[in-house]
């Protein structure tokens, strides 16, 4: 922030006192950037900073653009903006948070919200515009008087693509305000991305609603096991499988291009209904399964596959309620839906991988063994099913080829406690056992 003295000076005498301060506002301002990039980080942020020093030539038509605003002060005209950062975010809810982060971060000396004025009818141009007032240390260093402030503009990634592109059409440009035609372009062009921003949101709400209920299903689904074989719990993992796994749940690249599965099977409306409200009925039956309603979950996902989805949605959910019946211990049921999902997915390691399971807990040691194997085989990295396997051949008494598979587990994620457990335990068991052999 500058403070000019009126009546204003010549301007080629500010034109020299600015650009004697503009190395000095540029080491300033990467100093600030690179503190409130610190801030935002530490409040879990993701977002593209952008920053820049005025140039004189904006500066001074600032100055005008002042002067000649009816309630302008008499003595002194002041430049808010000399130093500025833009903060860019994914999603609005980022917006709000950047804005909170900078609140307890720095002294915030206004908040302007850009926008707001806008009647339910109208859109345009939107942003968060905080004041940020240096900080004292940084205006020691730098020798420069106080107060002093930087504008920070926080927006979302479609309010900035708008921003810019709007000032080159409008604010840089010759725009005719009587051509009405240019305004409804540019008014529909502005709805459509503020309809974007409100969509992203809610789809990233539904998602971290869903992995809510995908991480609680998680763990209740290695308590079933732990309590049927009572070995360690697995899920003490550094590694956060929900975000390898991705949002297809395992399903084949194959299987998701089929363009022809894609069409849907069935008539047009029918399918079309079932699609819009598909993501509505996961999340419900997933929410019943954890509620232990097991029933319920089964009702819904049954009521999702007599729609008759693409391919792969079957096979998702036929994933999904087999893990509602394993969890109710209808054991065979569930491998009827794991087949069922094999049969339209034959290279799925996540039906590989339950089937194996609910194979081991009924006692069928040779076919879990060939699960895991094969889904070992399409990917070599699972963690919880190198856990497994590696238990099973403990439980056969086969301690070195479980030692190999903790090993590998222990490779791609060292910090998986329950692999650690059970190799000390296997390691245990196996000298117990090479002891024995000696003393025979």
């Amino acid at each position: 922030m500058t403070r000019v003295t009126l009546p204003l000076p010549p301007r080629a005498e500010l034109e020299t006192a600015y650009r004697d301060h503009a190395d000095t506002y540029d080491k300033l301002l990467h100093e600030l950037h690179r503190r409130v990039r610190t801030a935002l980080r530490n409040c879990g942020l993701t977002s593209t900073l952008k920053y820049r020093v005025k140039s004189f030539e904006s500066y001074f038509a600032k100055l005008l653009r002042l002067l000649r605003t009816p309630d302008h002060a008499t003595d002194a005209v002041c430049v808010t903006d000399v130093i500025a950062l833009r903060v860019v975010c994914p999603f609005l809810e980022d917006v709000a948070l950047a804005e909170r982060c900078l609140r307890t971060q720095f002294h915030v000396s206004e908040v302007d919200y850009k926008g707001a004025e806008f009647s339910v009818r109208e859109f345009g141009y939107e942003s968060v515009h905080c004041l940020i007032r240096v900080p004292d240390d940084l205006l020691e260093s730098f020798h420069l008087g106080g107060p002093f402030d930087c504008e920070v503009q926080i927006r979302t990634i479609l309010q900035d693509a708008w921003a810019e592109v709007e000032h080159e059409l409008v604010y840089k440009a010759d725009f005719t305000p009587f051509d009405e035609a240019v305004q409804r372009k540019l008014a529909a062009l502005n709805a459509n991305l503020s309809l974007s921003d409100i969509t992203f949101q809610e789809i990233r709400d539904y998602q971290r609603r869903l992995h809510g209920e995908l991480r609680k299903r998680r763990s209740s689904f290695w308590g079933v096991i732990s309590d049927s074989t009572g070995e360690p719990q697995f899920g003490d993992s550094g590694v956060d499988m929900l975000e390898l796994e991705g949002p297809t749940f395992g399903v084949s690249p194959a299987l998701l291009d089929d363009g022809c599965e894609r069409r849907g099977v069935g008539a047009t409306s029918t399918w079309a209904e079932g699609d819009r409200g598909l993501d509505a009925q996961l999340l419900v039956a997933l929410q019943a399964h954890n509620a232990g309603d097991f029933a319920r979950a089964d009702e819904v996902y049954t009521q999702i596959l007599l729609l008759r989805p693409r391919a792969y949605v079957r096979a998702v959910v036929h994933i999904h309620r087999g893990m509602a019946r394993f969890a109710s211990s209808r054991y065979r049921d569930a491998l009827i839906d794991f087949t069922a999902a094999l049969e339209l997915d034959p290279s799925n390691w996540r039906a590989l991988f339950y089937r194996g399971t609910v194979y081991r807990i009924l006692g069928d040691a040779e076919r879990a063994e060939q699960d895991y194997t094969a889904c070992l085989e399409h990917d070599p990295y699972r963690v919880e099913c190198l856990f497994q396997r590696a238990s099973l051949h403990a439980q056969l008494g086969r301690f070195d080829d479980a030692l190999v598979d903790c090993d590998r587990a222990l490779a791609v994620d060292p910090s998986a406690q329950a692999v650690e457990q059970l190799r000390v335990s296997v390691a245990e068991r196996k000298a117990y056992a090479d002891g024995e052999d000696t003393d025979a």
